[in-house]
């Protein structure tokens, strides 16, 4: 009798362990793979790095701009510059010469 009882409790051992190497690995599964696990948690902070890359991005270009602007309203030398380079405009009296490849100089 006690062989049987000896050897139920070593199948019910077994039985246990595998039971709780199951449930380890299913926990495992659903925290890596489910809705709210690690792979979208990856992803979500990935995403969140991206868009403070942009962001980053965004102000230093609204700085750059913020200084163009400002350019534009006290810099007269810099408003004439772009006149010439952008519009083509001279200055009364100017000469224009024109290279062979249709160059302006000023």
């Amino acid at each position: 009798m006690k062989k049987i009882s000896n050897k139920i409790k070593e199948i019910y051992i077994g039985y246990k362990r595998y039971f709780f190497m199951l449930m380890i690995l299913i926990l495992f599964v659903y925290i890596v793979g489910s809705e709210n696990g690690l792979i979208d948690l990856y992803k979500t902070y990935s995403n969140i790095i991206s868009i403070e890359d942009e962001i980053d991005n965004l102000i230093r270009e609204n700085v750059r701009l913020k200084k163009e602007i400002k350019n534009y309203d006290t810099n007269l030398f810099y408003i004439e510059t772009l006149a010439r380079e952008k519009l083509g405009l001279v200055k009364e009296g100017e000469i224009i010469y024109r290279d062979v490849d249709g160059k302006k100089r000023y």
